[in-house]
């Protein structure tokens, strides 16, 4: 299932930032219904580890995530986030995922926002 939302960058410094997606819907408009997990990939400047993701889901469920990080030039990583629930939920456009990055997003923003791809029980 194709999922589309929104994504911003908040890019402090050039040595700290934060990704915010939220506005969660199915390609086509509707709920994402997730059963197990959410998987997003993006390029970044910089590595993200499980403690750099923040989210804020209403209802609040719990959430364990992963991530994988490979570098593919000096300051350019693939990354993957997993993000496993505990419950089946429905992701709303309320609903919002923040990254973390300790690198310089004030430069390619639009590249880094680009690159997002989401899926859902893959």
């Amino acid at each position: 299932m194709g999922v589309t939302f929104k994504a911003s960058v908040n890019a402090q410094s050039q040595y700290y930032g934060s990704v915010v997606i939220t506005g969660f819907a199915q390609d086509g408009g509707g709920e994402v219904k997730v059963e197990k997990h959410v998987t997003v990939s993006l390029a970044l400047p910089a590595p993200v580890s499980p403690s750099d993701v923040n989210y804020a889901l209403n209802p609040w469920v719990p959430v364990n995530f992963s991530t994988e990080n490979d570098q593919v030039e000096s300051a350019k990583y693939k990354v993957t986030i997993k993000a496993v629930l505990d419950s089946p939920y429905i992701l709303k456009s309320t609903d919002t995922l923040t990254l973390g990055v300790n690198g310089d997003l004030t430069y390619a923003a639009e590249q880094y926002l680009e690159s997002i791809r989401i899926s859902v029980d893959d």
